[in-house]
């Protein structure tokens, strides 16, 4: 049985292949967020990657939200609330005025889940910005039943990509997989609610609260199943 897992989710792996260019240019201790852009243009491009596949999300509808999170004490209270509907061309870019842009902004599109974190999930590449959606069918029934982690390194902040991975759960189930382009790693869903560790070579191994990661993870909060990991 446990082969047969291994094996599916090495498939899994193999099958995502996209590439993305890497800003050379960068810091390796640059953390710019998407909001920095703000500053410097009325408008920022995305690229929507299918997280999965790690293919583009051409010529498709974008959902754009965002909502003011100043607290307020007193009415009438301020409101900077957006609903803006959107498309991606044929290579998956779309344009985002910055104004619409606030601390809490989530993007969606058809056939993956919604409200994906924009401010937290959005990757600097060279003259656009990177977000990877979750298809729907990775939950809804439609296809295998998966969850996933996003792996980050912590010195840089970029994704580890095609990077073998060893997971354990509660101590005792170990899996082995393979991050894809973006430094996603999908592997079957586990039952545990327990202490999760997760190592790549050349990485310290790092624990996480598995009930945490697996309630965000179906809530939609991309940022929150995301783990950085330093090196020794």
């Amino acid at each position: 049985m446990r082969q047969s897992i291994v094996f599916a989710i090495a498939f899994l792996a193999a099958s995502t292949q996209f590439e993305f260019a890497r800003n050379p240019q960068q810091s390796p201790n640059s953390r710019t967020s998407i909001l920095d852009e703000q500053m410097k243009s009325e408008t920022v491009r995305i690229r929507l990657l299918d997280a999965f596949l790690g293919k583009v999300i051409a010529n498709s509808a974008v959902d754009l939200s965002s909502v003011n999170t100043v607290f307020c004490r007193q009415a009438p209270c301020p409101s900077n609330a957006n609903q803006s509907r959107l498309k991606s061309d044929a290579n998956g870019f779309v344009i985002i005025p910055t104004d619409i842009l606030n601390v809490s902004t989530h993007i969606s599109a058809p056939g993956y889940r919604k409200q994906t974190d924009l401010i937290g999930g959005a990757q600097e590449d060279i003259g656009f910005w990177v977000v990877g959606l979750i298809p729907n069918q990775t939950s809804d029934g439609s296809g295998p039943q998966l969850d996933c982690l996003k792996l980050i390194d912590a010195r840089s902040n970029r994704p580890l990509a095609n990077r073998r991975v060893y997971l354990s759960f509660d101590g005792s189930v170990a899996l082995k997989g393979k991050t894809n382009s973006l430094g996603y790693v999908f592997f079957p869903v586990d039952k545990s609610k327990g202490v999760g560790s997760v190592v790549v070579n050349g990485y310290r191994r790092t624990e996480f609260d598995r009930k945490a990661v697996a309630y965000n993870y179906y809530h939609y909060e991309t940022d929150n199943y995301r783990i950085k990991l330093e090196k020794p």
